[in-house]
C-alpha cells in the first residue's frame, strides 16, 4: 500500500464510535515485549490489546480481530505464516532486516520494523483490520517488492505529489534529515520515511538525490 498516507489511512478506517473496540491479541517470545506492544496499543480508545503465550490462540473462545506478533528474527518462519492459528489479520512487528516475506495466504498482513511508534502501529491494525496489506518501505527491497513507476517524459510535469508529499521533498531538498523533518512538520520520523518512499516510487527516482534532481527539472522544487 503505497498510494495514502498513514494521517489519510488512520482517519478513512477508524471505527465509528458506536462500533466495538477491536479485539487485538499481542503475541511475542518475552513477558515484557508483549506488555509493552500491549500498553502501547492501549493508549487508542478503539483498541482492546490483551496478551498470551507466544504464538498460543489455540482454544480461545473467542477469535481475536487482530494478532500483533513481533518477531525477534527477519527470517518467517512456515509454522508462524502457515500456521492455521494465525489465519486472522495479522501484524509483524519484525526485529532485524527481512530475509524473507511470509506466505500471504488469503489474510491481510502488516509488516513493520521493530521500532516502530504507536501511531504507525495502531494505523497498521486499522488496515488489516480492514482487509488491505501494508508493507513498510524499509522491508521493501529485501522482500523484492518495487512499485517504482516509468518515468515521465522531461517537460511533463504533472502535479502528481500530494500537499504533504510536497512539503517532504522540500524538507528533502534542502538537506534535512528524516529526523528534523519530521520534528518541523509535527509528524512521526516512520511517517517522514513513508512520504519519502512514495516521492522516489512516484518520481521513479532510486534514491533521494536523484528524486531532487528530477522535481527540480520538474519545476516541483525551488532551486
Amino acid at each position: 500500500m503505497t498510494s495514502s498516507s498513514p494521517d489519510r489511512i488512520e482517519s478513512s478506517l477508524a471505527p465509528a464510535a458506536a462500533r466495538r473496540r477491536l479485539d487485538v491479541l499481542v503475541s511475542a517470545p518475552f513477558p515484557s515485549v508483549r506488555r509493552g506492544i500491549a500498553a502501547l496499543l492501549g493508549e487508542f480508545d478503539d483498541l482492546a490489546p490483551r496478551t498470551e503465550s507466544t504464538y498460543d490462540v489455540a482454544g480461545q473462545s473467542s477469535q481475536p480481530d487482530v494478532v500483533v506478533v513481533y518477531q525477534p528474527s527477519g527470517a518467517i518462519g512456515a509454522d508462524l505464516s502457515e500456521s492455521a492459528d494465525f489465519q486472522r489479520p495479522l501484524v509483524l512487528i519484525v526485529e532485524g532486516v527481512l530475509t524473507e516475506l511470509p506466505s500471504l495466504s488469503t489474510r491481510p498482513l502488516a509488516m513493520v520494523p521493530a521500532e516502530v511508534d504507536g501511531e504507525t502501529l495502531h494505523t497498521a491494525v486499522l488496515a488489516v483490520s480492514q482487509g488491505l496489506t501494508v508493507i513498510d518501505t524499509t522491508f521493501a527491497s529485501s522482500a523484492g517488492i518495487s512499485w517504482k513507476q516509468p518515468q515521465l517524459p522531461q517537460g511533463d510535469t504533472p502535479d502528481q505529489l500530494s500537499a504533504r508529499e510536497k512539503q517532504v521533498l522540500n524538507l528533502v531538498a534542502s538537506g534535512k534529515p528524516n529526523k528534523t523533518i519530521a520534528t518541523e512538520l509535527g509528524i512521526s520520523e516512520h511517517t517522514v520515511k513513508f512520504h519519502v518512499g512514495s516521492i522516489l516510487g512516484k518520481l521513479g527516482a532510486e534514491s533521494r538525490t536523484e528524486a531532487v534532481t528530477i522535481a527540480t527539472r520538474r519545476g516541483l522544487v525551488a532551486i
